[in-house]
């Protein structure tokens, strides 16, 4: 296995991207911009729960598992999809 520089790796990629030269700035994409972990330390379950439940449904993801639970049930069953 050989092993390559970080600038050797990137020179083909760089130059199929015609990019000769580092950028001046970088934008931050939306992933840098999307919540961390560390956001939703101070919310319950049930607060986390409801969250996912109205962004869900605004994206059209909502799975009829999560919406047939009455609300007080919503948030172990949604914590034990997602674990």
């Amino acid at each position: 296995m050989s092993t390559v520089s970080l600038e050797e790796f990137l020179k083909p990629i760089s130059q199929a991207l015609g990019r000769t030269e580092p950028p001046a700035s970088i934008e931050p994409c939306e992933a840098t911009k999307a919540p961390l972990p560390g956001d939703y330390r101070d919310y319950s379950t049930e607060e986390l729960a409801q969250w996912f439940t109205e962004e869900a449904t605004k994206m059209g993801t909502m799975r009829t598992a999560f919406l047939r639970p009455m609300p007080s049930e919503r948030a172990p069953a949604i914590a034990n999809n997602v674990k």
